[in-house]
């Protein structure tokens, strides 16, 4: 095992806490600065019928609350932390990416915004 996994997900776990909450947050704040709930995006929302550009902007946002999430975690419960938030964030997004949004988007855009995930958040930290 990895000298940076070794930390027990236990020990990591008010990193992770902090991390994900604010991940919640700080998507809500972006979404409202960057227009991701901007008129035309609420009316693509009801059927998914986002442009390229407003997929890349919902990806941006992503990156910016994952590299968020990292540098809280990694301030409790240092690199280990954010290591372990990755996995969790990945481990939770993965079903849904696969189960219930897969034919909403294109493949493209679900390798883009779950392949970053763990290096982003990780090295964040």
């Amino acid at each position: 095992m990895s000298p940076i996994m070794r930390r027990s997900a236990f020990e990591a776990s008010p990193a992770l806490r902090l991390g994900c909450s604010d991940g919640w947050l700080s998507a809500v704040q972006h979404c409202s600065c960057f227009g991701c709930s901007g008129p035309l995006t609420a009316l693509a929302a009801p059927t998914k019928a986002y442009t390229v550009t407003m997929l890349l902007g919902r990806l941006t946002v992503a990156v910016a609350d994952s590299a968020t999430a990292g540098c809280v975690a990694a301030r409790v419960g240092g690199p280990q932390g954010t290591w372990w938030l990755g996995l969790l964030l990945l481990a939770c997004s993965t079903p849904v990416h696969l189960i219930s949004v897969w034919t909403d988007y294109p493949l493209w855009y679900h390798l883009e915004y779950l392949l970053p995930l763990i290096p982003v958040i990780g090295l964040a930290g």
